[in-house]
């Protein structure tokens, strides 16, 4: 198997190195050895996971790629499966951030573009699991709780009741990370993490003003809400109304 290893030109990563993941010391059970393939020294960098459903609605995936585009300095942590996982890993490579991939099998099974293209942009793919590991409904379970303790945050991005995503929430949690759960329509489609949040376990975004505020993160491209603008001085409700032309609903909600 070392044979293997070579020729998949991956690097063994033991307690002993520098390299490994200082993060996951905060897990119960580090994994002894983690191979990797890339760049090393993402490895101990700040980084936010994103995760969530492979069957992704385009409004998680749109917000996914909203607030990759506002992050800067910081690697992006996915598990590389379709939906969101790829979503995730995909914007961060167009914005120009670090990606890693934590796979849920052995290197022997990683190949598909995104892993290429991951490769090709300094970025790294991370498995505990010896080279010639399947993906089973066993392997992904424990991945999760990899993605979880390397992330310095973790964001759920779409989760139904049974997702799997919601593995890697509940051990950020554990890990005293900060979880924070999207919630958009169809409802059942985000069941999970409305889930995490009457739990009291995640933090409820419903759109990027809120996740920006949150990650402490200043946001350049979105316009300053108009009624700001307006309220150096004191106005009446009537004023306001003129001056913004919202109606009176919007602007009762605002």
């Amino acid at each position: 198997s070392m044979e293997i290893v070579k020729s998949l030109k991956l690097i063994p990563i033991t307690y002993e190195s520098d390299y490994y993941p200082r993060n996951l010391f905060a897990l119960p059970d580090p994994p002894p050895v983690i191979f990797v393939k890339g760049n090393l020294e993402l490895l101990n960098k700040e980084s936010i996971s994103i995760v969530g459903s492979r069957k992704a609605l385009a409004v998680s995936l749109n917000m996914t790629k909203s607030i990759i585009n506002n992050i800067d300095n910081k690697v992006i942590i996915s598990g590389g499966a379709d939906g969101i996982d790829s979503k995730a890993h995909k914007s961060a490579l167009e914005k120009g951030l670090y990606t890693i991939s934590v796979l849920g099998f052995g290197f022997l099974y990683a190949n598909n573009k995104l892993f290429d293209d991951i490769l090709n942009n300094s970025g790294a793919l991370v498995s505990e699991f010896l080279p010639f590991e399947k993906p089973s409904k066993f392997t992904f379970p424990i991945r999760n709780r990899i993605i979880s303790a390397l992330g310095n945050d973790i964001l759920i991005m779409q989760a139904s009741a049974k997702s799997g995503a919601l593995i890697s929430a509940y051990w950020s949690y554990k890990l005293k990370r900060r979880v924070f759960a999207f919630v958009s329509n169809p409802v059942e489609e985000f069941e999970g993490c409305i889930n995490l949040i009457r739990d009291g376990i995640a933090k409820i975004f419903t759109n990027i003003n809120h996740i920006m505020a949150d990650l402490d993160i200043k946001q350049e491209q979105t316009p300053q809400n108009p009624i700001l603008k307006h309220l150096e001085k004191p106005l009446t409700f009537e004023e306001l109304l003129l001056k913004t032309n919202y109606d009176e609903e919007k602007l009762t909600l605002e």
